[in-house]
């Protein structure tokens, strides 16, 4: 309880010096969610939210705290701060494909993320499916050089997350073709380069193609 309180005093004196500090402001409202102090933290989350100054920062807030109220088990209130983001990004990414395309699919694939954590897995399936959809249409392979390093990540996240829906749905056939032949493909392709940096990314999509090689035996 001590720690508790301690740990609180230091995070709101962080803001009485810096009360605009957008980075403080998310970190003082997600371990307030943490502590279950919701009404608290929805107070520094809003403050979070009035102190953005262009679309990408505010779309940026939105999306992290969906991801902290997700991250806390709060479905409901994460789900109300994805599609105001999503909107926003995709108005930056039809301006500016190239900059965008990483910050609008990643959103795309948390709100996906959200309903698969919640179980409404048709749902989550659209979202994966829409983030997807996105690079197929800008990329005509898996190996087109414009790919940029970030693309590759964030594209193999959600053909990950597709795989584990195929898992769910029992089609591990889909699923061991996904992972093998167009996830583990776009990671490695970064990874390569520094795999201490991917571990997290490497041992998941391992763990794909051992999961679909253990079905299909």
């Amino acid at each position: 309880r001590n720690d508790y309180k301690t740990a609180t005093q230091s995070y709101l004196l962080a803001l009485k010096y810096d009360s605009s500090n957008t980075d403080n402001l998310l970190e003082v409202a997600t371990f307030l969610l943490n502590q279950h102090s919701g009404d608290l933290a929805k107070k520094y989350f809003d403050q979070l939210l009035s102190v953005t100054h262009t679309d990408h920062e505010k779309a940026v807030a939105l999306q992290n705290t969906g991801e902290a109220y997700r991250d806390a088990g709060a479905y409901e209130e994460a789900e109300r701060y994805y599609p105001p983001a999503i909107k926003i990004f995709e108005q930056l990414y039809q301006k500016d494909p190239g900059e965008y395309r990483v910050a609008y699919t990643s959103t795309i694939n948390q709100f996906g993320s959200l309903y698969y954590d919640w179980e409404f897995y048709s749902i989550a399936g659209n979202y994966f499916k829409q983030a997807d959809d996105i690079y197929v249409q800008a990329y005509d392979s898996l190996n087109n050089p414009a790919i940029t390093d970030a693309e590759n990540l964030a594209w193999s996240d959600v053909l990950n997350n597709e795989c584990m829906l195929d898992y769910k749905y029992k089609n591990y056939y889909a699923a061991m073709r996904l992972s093998t032949f167009q996830a583990m493909p776009l990671l490695q392709k970064v990874a390569g380069k520094n795999p201490g940096l991917y571990v997290l990314r490497l041992a998941r999509a391992f763990f794909n193609q051992g999961l679909s090689e253990f079905y299909l035996k």
